[in-house]
């Protein structure tokens, strides 16, 4: 975790590189430069390569080692096309063995530091900039990499079939789902060896660090006891769709087609010490003759909260949406090395993160950001989801897309390895 001293001096480097881009832009003649988003995600890719150089010790060269993964990752081209690009610049790189060598020396230990040291530091970075994480709502879900290669390995885990494969990556990732906010608070690479429940309580606990979690979001491959204890522990508001059974199915088939909650309880038959009490949440909604039912630890009073609370539902698919972003940020690799593909990943969310943060900024300035205010205004927990799940004035839109991102960073990285050829 980074103490405050160290965050204050990447902030004032961020603002060094941005007055330096601002005055760039205004001596020059050319509209690339001048366009404001560009400006900023110049001081944004010195402030990623300047936390890469400051988090790794000396013995490793952390430009030949991290540029052309980074690039890699910007461009969505494979490390080995991007080698042959930077030779061709007449930069001085790894070859494509020793490259992949070097990345083999690090491991998740090592890497997670620097990702989250970048991930937080982006976000102070937003609070320079009006960004109160006061209310957060938040999703936790899986991302699947579909993997194609041998599956012995512990890190390789076993799927739906997807993409041609029933072999994936997991991902265990926790990301704030509010319109113009949508940061990766946490990303957790899961094994076959992995405690699922200690790292939900993990990402949890790292939410709480950027804010207060009124509500967690969750898909129903979480409704188990394990995870409903674990949220229950936080004292974290939950929740999730219910997966149907014989019981359920039999008293929610004698409840009238309308918004209501009812009690129910796992593991009757056990031991008292066993049982756990939840709220389950019966909705008018049907798919294939089967009503939507959601479970939470929430108690609602009337029908008004109740549909306040399956309305904010609606709002978890922010994260696949996000997944399917990201995904523009990954580097094509046919790699079977784990270390190198966990990289991958975690670069592909950080350079997310920081196109959201440059949108926030963006946002903020034409006050184009209605539901993040109106959320951060209110204590009242149904305040908080009425403005979640209100209907916008003016229809939300991002002002800088991913594609036009990318643009951007493959342009700024191409002055910065003309820099490093020159010196």
């Amino acid at each position: 975790m980074l103490k405050k001293y160290e965050i204050r001096r990447y902030k004032k480097f961020f603002f060094k590189k941005l007055n330096q881009a601002q005055k760039k832009a205004k001596e020059s003649q050319s509209k690339e430069i001048q366009d404001k988003a560009e400006i900023i995600e110049s001081a944004i890719v010195d402030l990623i390569l300047r936390v890469l150089r400051r988090e790794f010790s000396s013995e490793y060269n952390v430009k030949k080692i991290f540029l052309p993964v980074l690039l890699a990752c910007i461009r969505k081209r494979s490390i080995t096309h991007i080698i042959q690009y930077l030779n061709k610049k007449g930069m001085q790189v790894y070859s494509v063995n020793t490259q992949f060598a070097k990345l083999n020396e690090f491991d998740e230990e090592t890497l997670k530091p620097c990702i989250d040291a970048c991930r937080s530091i982006l976000i102070e970075i937003g609070k320079s900039f009006g960004l109160t994480l006061r209310n957060l709502i938040a999703a936790i879900d899986i991302n699947a990499i579909p993997y194609y290669g041998d599956h012995s390995p512990a890190e390789v885990m076993g799927n739906e079939r997807k993409a041609g494969t029933n072999w994936t990556f997991k991902y265990l990732t926790c990301s704030i789902v509010i319109e113009g906010i949508r940061f990766v608070i946490e990303s957790t690479p899961l094994t076959q060896l992995s405690l699922v429940p200690k790292e939900v309580d993990k990402l949890i606990r790292s939410a709480k660090k950027f804010g207060n979690l009124q509500l967690v979001l969750l898909d129903r491959g979480f409704n188990a006891v394990a995870y409903q204890d674990v949220i229950n522990n936080l004292e974290t508001r939950f929740l999730m769709p219910m997966v149907h059974n014989k019981k359920i199915d039999g008293c929610v088939a004698d409840e009238k087609a309308e918004f209501k909650q009812i009690d129910h309880i796992y593991y009757e038959q056990r031991a008292i010490e066993y049982q756990r009490h939840v709220k389950v949440i019966i909705t008018d909604k049907e798919t294939e003759g089967k009503k939507h039912i959601f479970i939470t630890n929430i108690l609602c009073k009337d029908k008004n909260q109740i549909r306040l609370l399956v309305e904010a539902y609606r709002k978890r698919w922010g994260i696949e949406t996000l997944f399917r972003e990201k995904n523009k940020f990954s580097a094509f690799t046919c790699t079977t090395s784990y270390m190198v593909r966990n990289m991958i990943q975690q670069f592909a969310y950080i350079l997310q993160d920081a196109l959201v943060l440059i949108n926030f900024i963006l946002l903020n300035e034409k006050r184009r950001l209605e539901r993040w205010e109106e959320m951060t205004n209110t204590d009242d927990f149904y305040q908080i989801l009425y403005a979640f799940t209100m209907k916008l004035k003016t229809k939300f839109k991002l002002l800088v897309r991913s594609n036009c991102f990318i643009d951007s960073l493959v342009y700024i990285f191409q002055e910065r390895i003309g820099l490093l050829i020159q010196t």
